[in-house]
């Protein structure tokens, strides 16, 4: 027989492991237009690959950073809609910025992998700032899904992420990313 403190812990410990889980992956959804929206979680970790940096001196007062570089995502749990039949299990990211210090803009493309093999390619641009004092910088990227390979040839939608970064530590944290699919109608 358990104690009534016994249970309460063995109740916050549930709730705890079910929350966790719960956290990992959300159910894709259908919004009112149609689209298929993917949340991925954010605890799939994304880590530098390759980083590129050139100083570019434009004047004493003037010190701009630009970076080549690319960033690799591992997605668990993420399930498509059940049209597809399929789940994101990871994402490729290449991209330029041009910033002063963490402020600054970038453009590039998104690669998600899918487990049945095939890719979603998005086209991307960022805005990112770094607010004084902090050592993380608030990074918001948008981008439009181009096409994909196999069954998503000719596919559409938008993406949007929320991150905190800090290129020089090779630091990325994940706050916030949305995927939407949609496979336009096929003329009759």
């Amino acid at each position: 027989m358990y104690t009534t403190q016994q249970i309460v812990r063995l109740c916050g410990v549930f709730l705890s492991v079910f929350s966790s889980v719960h956290s990992l992956a959300e159910a894709p959804t259908l919004d009112k237009e149609g689209f298929c929206v993917i949340t991925i979680a954010p605890t799939n970790p994304k880590v530098y690959v390759e980083q590129k940096t050139i100083d570019a001196n434009l004047s004493p007062f003037d010190k701009h950073v630009m970076r080549i570089g690319s960033t690799k995502q591992t997605i668990s749990s993420t399930e498509l809609c059940e049209e597809f039949n399929d789940a994101l299990v990871s994402k490729d990211a290449y991209f330029m910025t041009d910033y002063r210090d963490h402020d600054g803009i970038g453009f590039g493309y998104n690669v998600f992998h899918t487990q049945n093999g095939h890719q979603i390619v998005v086209k991307t641009t960022s805005n990112t700032h770094l607010e004084s004092g902090e050592d993380m910088a608030d990074k918001s990227l948008t981008g439009m899904v181009l096409s994909g390979t196999g069954p998503y040839v000719g596919i559409v939608g938008d993406y949007q992420s929320k991150e905190q970064v800090n290129w020089k530590k090779e630091q990325i944290k994940s706050v916030r990313q949305v995927l939407r699919l949609k496979m336009p109608k096929q003329p009759e």
